[in-house]
């Protein structure tokens, strides 16, 4: 992972670490946005879903740092005692606890949002099942062996 940090172009790793910094206070206000458009019409489900959204995405200040901290060690050239602190980090198990309700609560977010607006009659049901296929995409995506 430190190779690819290091490889990549200046401008390019700028860039991902503004997109990294940015997005941890953006991507909350999407669950408050989705969830508040059909809030009337189906209160339970969007509440719910905007919640579960919101907690599953509070982490995400947590573990976009990583790369900012990768980015630092690539500067001094340790592999291999950086590689061994990032093993260590990974495979704490408060650190994977902190990672599963990021993504559960991103799933869990959505699924209850796309009901609501299923439920509210308010947006096509296609519109839904964006919804729900998105984060399912994502999953399979990262199960995809390169």
């Amino acid at each position: 992972m430190l190779y690819a940090y290091r490889s990549a172009p200046a401008a390019l790793r700028e860039a991902f670490l503004i997109v990294n910094f940015i997005t941890p206070y953006l991507f909350p206000l999407s669950y408050l946005a989705l969830g508040s458009a059909v809030l009337r019409r189906s209160p339970w489900f969007a509440m719910l879903g905007m919640a579960a959204g919101w907690i599953g995405v509070t982490p995400w200040a947590f573990i976009s740092d990583q790369s900012f901290l990768l980015v630092d060690m690539t500067r001094f050239h340790s592999d291999g005692v950086f590689a061994n602190l990032e093993t260590a980090y990974i495979q704490d198990p408060h650190i994977f606890l902190i990672a599963a309700g990021w993504v559960l609560g991103h799933l869990l977010g959505y699924l209850l949002l796309g009901i609501a607006r299923v439920r509210s009659g308010v947006v096509p049901v296609s519109q839904a099942c964006c919804l729900w296929s998105s984060p399912l995409s994502w999953v399979r995506l990262r199960t995809v062996r390169v």
